[in-house]
């Protein structure tokens, strides 16, 4: 199952769109597409709606 933007916490979007490491999470102006596929994705891995994607608290504490 994946967590869609309707099903996303209400409030900024807090995470980094940089490689692992280099930064630490911070509201960011993205919109949530989905979260990644647990077993093949990092936890917290997270597909935007402008094509990118990084890791927000969102999806690390969905993909539990």
């Amino acid at each position: 199952m994946t967590m869609t933007q309707q099903e996303a916490t209400p409030g900024p979007v807090m995470g980094y769109t940089e490689a692992p490491g280099q930064t630490t999470p911070t509201p960011i102006n993205k919109v949530i597409e989905r979260c990644g596929t647990k077993g093949l994705h990092e936890k917290g891995t997270t597909f935007f709606t402008d094509g990118t994607s990084g890791w927000t608290e969102q999806c690390a504490a969905h993909m539990k």
